[in-house]
């Protein structure tokens, strides 16, 4: 239980003291990402040659408790990010690094159940509405999102008003138009196409490790997001798109809920903003390539139907 009073202990001070250092973090991972994992990657080379020397060598006690603590730094986060989105959550970087830690130590030592029953709480008490305006406000200087600005104004004002059930709907309409503007998309867009452009977008050799969340991201939004839904059967996700604007689900106004589309949307904006024009040509080369494929099948399709010949034909004599 001490996993427990680590995270919904903590006091507001030393939350928002938490909060400052993890915005100082991302803020330095964002300007030196590309440098910062060369040096991860050269780091994590150094470490595994010392677990494999470390018998036969002489290497300072110093290393190697350096090299034990990034090892055992790389394996917590691997757990956190499939942990959170077991517990209902995307992954988020405004997270204290020490935060995703503990959860990941809690979900190893003492399972799913345990965790849940107060990571809802630890959320909520996180992610508090000073912070969720610190990420409206960081929206405001992306010209790409310039003309849902006032929508998502206001969805951040209702979700700390606790108007939950105005955010959810709201955040989720915009999840298809950013996606589609970024690659800039025409005409008749389905499911499948928005898939494409997800794992255009997201899934990248080299980006699964460290703070690399793109990958559980993908999973988080396809699973939870784009999850299937059929009316009158039991509803598999609490923010499935289908369902809630669908008017299938209406049981989706909570402030956990709420909070799960904007910290999904806030990463989405963060990795359409550091996209590149050689991932935006790649996806419009995948849909092109779909929309083709669909094409043919549909020719191929009509092509092979037989025209029925066997009509019959009412006279007169057949009226009675």
């Amino acid at each position: 239980m001490n996993n427990y009073k680590n995270l919904i202990g903590m006091s507001e001070a030393a939350i928002s003291q938490v909060q400052q250092a993890a915005k100082i973090a991302l803020e330095f991972r964002r300007t030196l990402q590309p440098s910062l994992q060369q040096a991860v990657n050269a780091i994590n080379q150094v470490s595994r040659s010392i677990r494999t020397t470390i018998a036969n060598s002489d290497i300072p006690a110093m290393m190697l408790k350096l090299a034990q603590g990034i090892q055992e730094t790389e394996e917590d986060l691997k757990v956190f990010k499939a942990a959170i989105v077991d517990l209902g959550y995307p992954p988020h970087h405004e997270l204290d690094i020490r935060l995703m830690r503990e959860i990941a130590r809690a979900y190893k030592a003492n399972g799913k159940d345990a965790v849940n029953e107060y990571i809802d709480e630890f959320i909520c008490k996180y992610y508090q509405p000073s912070l969720i305006q610190d990420i409206e406000k960081r929206w405001e200087k992306y010209k790409f999102l310039e003309k849902r600005l006032p929508l998502l104004r206001n969805a951040v004002k209702a979700h700390n008003l606790g108007m939950y059930e105005l955010v959810v709907p709201s955040i989720l309409s915009q999840f298809e138009g950013i996606i589609v503007d970024a690659f800039g998309i025409k005409g008749k867009v389905n499911g499948k196409i928005q898939e494409i452009l997800y794992e255009t977008l997201l899934i990248k050799e080299g980006f699964t490790g460290g703070f690399h969340f793109e990958e559980e991201i993908h999973n988080y939004y396809s699973t939870k997001v784009l999850v299937g839904f059929h009316h009158g059967k039991k509803v598999k996700s609490e923010i499935s798109r289908h369902a809630i604007l669908h008017g299938g689900d209406t049981n989706f106004g909570t402030q956990t809920s709420s909070l799960k589309v904007i910290l999904l949307f806030d990463f989405i904006v963060e990795a359409l903003n550091e996209m590149e024009q050689e991932t935006i040509h790649l996806g419009m080369q995948r849909v092109k390539d779909y929309r083709v494929e669909i094409n043919k099948r549909n020719r191929i399709r009509k092509g092979n139907r037989k025209p029925n010949h066997k009509h019959h034909h009412t006279s007169r004599n057949d009226i009675k």
